[in-house]
């Protein structure tokens, strides 16, 4: 798993020099946002938010593995049988 090494350690949690991408929630309707959940060292946990026009501009940089995402979230519910159909690209 890829991490953030720090330049300099957090000291909200003194030592923390690394985070970690432990969620990614989104919405591109209705106020885009994004929210991205961060786990450090020692169990500290951040959120960094993004919101509006700034969520737009994280969501256009991350548009093609979003799709990819979107496509294997899809494909598993299908496999799973927890919905029946295909799926349609636009």
């Amino acid at each position: 798993m890829s991490q953030i090494l720090l330049t300099e350690p957090d000291q909200i949690s003194a030592g923390t020099n690394t985070y970690e991408v432990s969620s990614f929630t989104f919405r591109w309707n209705n106020d885009p946002y994004v929210n991205i959940g961060l786990s450090g060292e020692g169990g500290l946990v951040k959120t960094i938010i993004y919101t509006g026009d700034d969520a737009v501009g994280v969501l256009f940089a991350m548009t093609f593995a979003i799709g990819l995402i979107e496509k294997l979230v899809l494909n598993r519910l299908l496999s799973d049988g927890k919905l029946q159909g295909t799926i349609q690209d636009e």
